[in-house]
């Protein structure tokens, strides 16, 4: 009976504090103050529109500009984002390499010119004998495969040099058309 008791006095305190919370009936009292708005005038007319963007130009022409042989970069002749003309020399890479097999393959050339040289005069010595059958069949035979093989290998030993002073020539980069020249990755 007490907890019925407690309950209702807790019932009958609530509603009076909830009656008491609303506040007076006076309209001065209650009311907020209006909030600022803002008024523009509305015209019709043109508006740029500007956009800013992030882009990649390019050239009528781009030529990428690698080395042919590889070795260390010696000198870079030129300003990244200059303007550079056909034939400006662009980078060097040493060539001190390039110039000991083109002296290589130069030395091959004249020993195997001198094998031919001495194949030649040993043929020349033996045809006329095998002519009077001084010598045998074989000599002569052998005296015209050595010749031939040396004009083979003089042939080759050409073919040394020139594979040697290309090698040699790709060492200077140079520009193959005019224009602007980009950033450099050496």
């Amino acid at each position: 009976m007490v907890a019925r008791v407690t309950a209702a006095l807790l019932a009958v305190a609530m509603c009076g504090l909830l009656l008491t919370g609303c506040g007076s009936s006076d309209p001065e009292a209650v009311a907020v103050p209006p909030l600022p708005v803002g008024v523009v005038t509305v015209e019709r007319r043109d508006v740029p529109l500007f956009l800013e963007l992030v882009g990649t130009t390019r050239g009528t022409q781009d030529v990428p500009i690698r080395a042919r042989v590889e070795g260390f970069l010696e000198t870079m002749d030129f300003r990244e984002g200059s303007f550079v003309k056909k034939g400006d020399l662009l980078y060097t890479i040493d060539a001190q390499p390039f110039r000991a097999k083109l002296v290589e393959a130069q030395s091959h050339l004249a020993t195997a010119q001198t094998r031919l040289a001495k194949a030649r005069s040993d043929l020349a010595r033996v045809k006329p004998l095998a002519e009077i059958d001084a010598v045998s069949q074989q000599d002569l035979d052998g005296a015209l495969a050595q010749e031939a093989a040396s004009r083979s290998g003089v042939d080759a030993a050409k073919a040394g040099v020139d594979l040697a002073s290309i090698e040699l020539s790709y060492t200077r980069l140079i520009a193959p058309i005019d224009g602007v020249i980009g950033l450099s990755e050496a």
